[in-house]
């Protein structure tokens, strides 16, 4: 929800360039490419679960850098968590799905993925764009980061690493 708001924020609040939004962006990508290479490493070694948690912990702490942020230098660091969420999330986002069922059904569980992240996608800016409208950034970037900590609990307690779970899910066809 917060990610779009983020630029747009910093250079409203201190009245920065518009330049300013481009040294945040390599911010972003630096953290980023280092992160795919780490990740990459880790979700091969530990799983994709993890992957997904520390992603998390990442857009939960740039939302609340934000929110708090003293000047626009700290919009360094929330650039830089927001690439290490954004290089997680596009390889263990995808990749934890091939990991949740048989070859018969990824099809369907990639496409209920998909369209369930894209409609999240669209949603979550426009009722982003609310907030910020009604009360503020400050409260859209707490929300986010409340949003997040309580996705970070589902994903701990409720979400089973596929890689360790005994269950295997049926193939298409099989009897169960």
């Amino acid at each position: 929800m917060a990610l779009g708001f983020l630029a747009v924020y910093a250079i409203q609040r201190w009245d920065l360039p518009d330049s300013q939004a481009g040294a945040y962006t390599i911010a972003m990508l630096v953290a980023q490419a280092f992160a795919n290479l780490l990740f990459g490493w880790l979700a091969d070694h530990r799983g994709h679960k993890l992957i997904l948690q520390i992603c998390v912990l990442m857009i939960a702490l740039s939302a609340g850098i934000a929110a708090i942020a003293p000047d626009e230098t700290w919009f360094y660091l929330v650039f830089f968590l927001t690439g290490i969420s954004n290089a997680g999330f596009m390889l263990s986002g995808i990749m934890i799905v091939f990991e949740f069922c048989v070859p018969d059904l990824r099809p369907t569980y990639i496409g209920i993925n998909n369209t369930f992240n894209g409609i999240v996608a669209i949603v979550m800016p426009l009722i982003g764009a609310l907030l910020v409208k009604l009360y503020g950034y400050q409260i859209m970037f707490t929300i986010t980061f409340t949003i997040c900590l309580f996705g970070l609990g589902l994903l701990q307690f409720w979400v089973q690493e596929p890689r360790k779970s005994n269950r295997i899910p049926p193939s298409i066809g099989q009897q169960q």
